[in-house]
């Protein structure tokens, strides 16, 4: 473990890497003690835990054991979980990359995704730097901004996020890593005592990352108005969610629901698309994450929330609709 920590601190600097030399005790089943020692660590802010192989032969990873057994442990540990090797196979790293297992090869390589940097033989040349958000980062920061606008708390609060979007710890964490390499999240504390705090006002934040955010629409579908949906589950969305909270008219009826829910209650073939009239047919527009996650934010009910309709809509060419979602912006975010 000492020529991993001495690796760790000529790439990245030795203020930013901590590691404890005491093996940490975790409680998983028996077989992960047996199949891996666990290091506490903390790495550019990050609390992280170094899991090294007791016993490593130069053979092919069982990739699914192990991409099941990094889930559990940063789960139970609430920290990144890290491979440690003294070796790996090309064909090894390359899967691992592919399933974003972060791994150290001790004086060869890092490659430590939730801290958006891969290095190679002891070369900064390969960085890797987030482009835009995913859907589920985006879900947890919308969460996030509406909760702070309301309350004026500017903490997020960790098990509220989780239990409300039904997202997983790992998930929770990654995000916050990059919220704090944006610099609209500051850390406090380590390990289970850690708390997240956005560091500007909502308004501040949603313009000063506006190049990450994405548009929450996946694909959209012409269906016919009548008997092919239940209309409950999906929710008013676009320029037709938009007129009816303004003077914009807009006659085609649009809905928003997510892939799985389009899946089980849309009963013809995604790519059917039909030629209809506006009043005789319904927009069906498939999102990248659920609608119903942010519906309790929306202005009226079956809505989508405005964040994520201002999101779907910007960028267009009409100055009346560019109008209103300005308006629609001042009216979420006041603080």
């Amino acid at each position: 473990m000492i020529s991993i920590k001495e690796y760790l601190f000529e790439l990245l600097g030795k203020e930013n890497v901590k590691v404890y030399n005491h093996e940490l005790e975790l409680k998983l089943p028996r077989m992960y003690s047996h199949l891996y020692k666990f290091v506490e660590a903390n790495i550019m802010g990050v609390p992280c835990v170094f899991v090294e192989f007791r016993h490593f032969e130069d053979e092919p990873l069982q990739m699914l054991h192990l991409i099941k057994h990094f889930s559990n442990i940063g789960n139970k540990a609430e920290m990144e979980p890290i491979l440690v090797v003294n070796h790996l196979l090309s064909e090894q790293r390359q899967r691992l990359i592919k399933n974003r297992i972060p791994f150290i090869v001790a004086s060869k390589q890092a490659y430590l995704p939730f801290i958006f940097f891969s290095f190679k033989d002891s070369s900064r040349d390969n960085v890797k730097k987030m482009k835009e958000f995913t859907s589920s980062v985006q879900l947890i920061l919308l969460y996030s901004l509406y909760r702070y606008n309301e309350t004026d708390d500017n903490e997020i609060n960790r098990t509220e996020v989780i239990d409300k979007l039904k997202l997983s710890k790992m998930t929770f964490n990654r995000a916050m890593n990059q919220f704090i390499n944006l610099k609209i999240v500051e850390r406090t504390g380590y390990t289970r005592n850690t708390s997240y705090y956005f560091v500007n006002k909502p308004r501040e934040i949603f313009k000063k990352i506006k190049g990450y955010w994405i548009n929450p629409i996946k694909d959209t579908i012409i269906l016919p108005y009548s008997g092919l949906y239940k209309e409950k589950e999906f929710y008013k969305a676009g320029e037709y969610a938009i007129s009816e909270m303004t003077l914009l008219g807009y006659s085609q009826k649009q809905y928003a629901i997510s892939f799985e829910g389009a899946k089980e209650n849309i009963n013809i073939d995604f790519n059917f698309n039909l030629d209809l009239e506006h009043d005789e047919s319904v927009e069906i527009q498939i999102w990248k994450y659920d609608p119903a996650s942010l519906a309790e934010f929306s202005f009226k009910s079956n809505m989508v929330d405005p964040l994520s309709l201002y999101l779907s809509l910007i960028g267009t060419d009409d100055a009346r609709l560019n109008g209103e979602l300005d308006y629609l912006l001042d009216e979420i975010l006041k603080i």
